[in-house]
């Protein structure tokens, strides 16, 4: 397999030399550069699939080279490294150059590596889903809306838990697809079988019924959460009286998935208020994943927060990710939202984030997706 090819910018020679030798063993073919100028010349003449960069160096700072990064490459991922984290350098990084991760040093050389893997993986995804085009041709197009079809009645919803750090109780359930296999492999292919054949306000239209039935039958207390892509705010039909479920807007929280799209929605912010003032509330998934989580903290500014599950994984033997949720917790603290850890797989996993004070609790560790008798069993205190 092709190593991933990256860029390290820092004027601080002995710094970067340290550093490519501590990660000699990684998968990574490295260059390296010591101005923003000498970089540019480098990506002028051969592609990379990352560039890590400092910020505070003579001439360009780093977030106005990776803004011209984003400009000139944009499928390369932006990282950037610096020991002057200032509200400044912060701003431009994310408004400006849609940075992919923003670290502070120091940083030890293995979690520069995670980072750039974790990157290179989201954008993968991303990609990924971006280029997937199931529909040739009339035949086949017919044949995918056929399995479409049959999709529907048989879908159904798992739920998993999610847990009140401080009182030990179920707060809510996240609401997951489940298809039939002989349709569709999993719920991403039926999601994006949708969207080839422009049909996801249906899809969407029959999970919000599945949703409303089971939130029908539930006693009052926990929330659900109810996937949504920011498409779906278009679909007059979610406003209206007769979408079922509207008369538990109260209890569903929307969580927010490919957040990427949320600026092409018009009139965002008045649909949110829209739906805000029928009792609806926000969640953002992935945040700490790069730009497209901060933004969209100031575009829907949430209720709810759900921290990137890479940030989670692993995170009682990092002190960059311990930072980084002290910080995001901080935040939301004095933006009224409230913190979902996901994603939690071991018990230290757990004890660390409790300790970091996330208000939420959500992962494996705790309970798996479950089917809706399994989870009506377990909604009181958790274990």
């Amino acid at each position: 397999m092709e190593h991933a090819k990256v860029l390290l910018v820092d004027d601080e020679t002995n710094a970067i030399r340290s550093l490519v030798c501590a990660l000699r063993r990684e998968p990574l073919d490295f260059d390296t550069a010591c101005c923003a100028e000498e970089a540019l010349g480098l990506l002028s003449a051969k592609r990379y699939d990352v560039v890590v960069s400092d910020e505070r160096m003579p001439g360009m700072q780093g977030a106005e080279l990776l803004q011209q990064v984003l400009s000139k490459y944009p499928d390369t991922v932006r990282i950037l490294l610096t020991g002057h984290a200032t509200l400044e350098a912060a701003a431009r990084a994310v408004n400006h150059a849609h940075v992919d991760r923003f670290l502070l040093k120091p940083c030890p050389a293995d979690e520069i590596a995670m980072v750039i893997r974790d990157a290179l993986a989201t954008r993968r995804r991303a990609r990924s889903d971006a280029n997937w085009q199931p529909v040739s041709g009339d035949a086949e197009r017919a044949a995918i809306a056929s399995r479409f079809d049959a999709s529907l009645p048989t879908l159904r919803l798992v739920l998993q838990p999610i847990f009140d750090r401080c009182q030990h109780r179920v707060f809510a359930f996240e609401a997951l697809v489940r298809c039939d296999p002989q349709t569709f492999a999993t719920p991403l292919d039926l999601l994006r079988a949708a969207r080839a054949l422009d049909r996801t306000h249906e899809l969407h239209q029959r999970l919000r019924v599945l949703a409303a039935d089971v939130i029908a039958t539930w006693s009052p207390g926990p929330l659900f959460f109810v996937n949504v892509e920011p498409d779906v705010f278009c679909d007059e039909e979610l406003y209206h009286v007769s979408d079922p479920l509207l008369r538990h807007a109260s209890r569903v929280v929307f969580e927010v998935t490919e957040r990427g799209r949320l600026e092409s929605v018009p009139e965002l912010v008045g649909r949110l208020t829209r739906l805000r003032a029928l009792g609806y509330r926000f969640a953002i998934d992935d945040v700490g994943a790069g730009y497209a989580g901060l933004n969209s903290l100031a575009l829907i500014e949430p209720e709810f927060v759900k921290l990137d599950r890479e940030i989670v994984t692993g995170i009682e033997g990092s002190a960059a990710k311990q930072r980084i949720v002290e910080t995001l917790v901080g935040f939301c603290r004095r933006s009224g939202s409230n913190v979902i850890a996901e994603g939690i797989e071991t018990s230290d996993e757990l004890d660390t984030v409790e300790s970091l004070e996330s208000d939420l609790l959500q992962g494996y560790r705790l309970a798996p997706p479950l089917e809706i008798d399994e989870a009506r069993k377990i909604d009181a205190p958790r274990p």
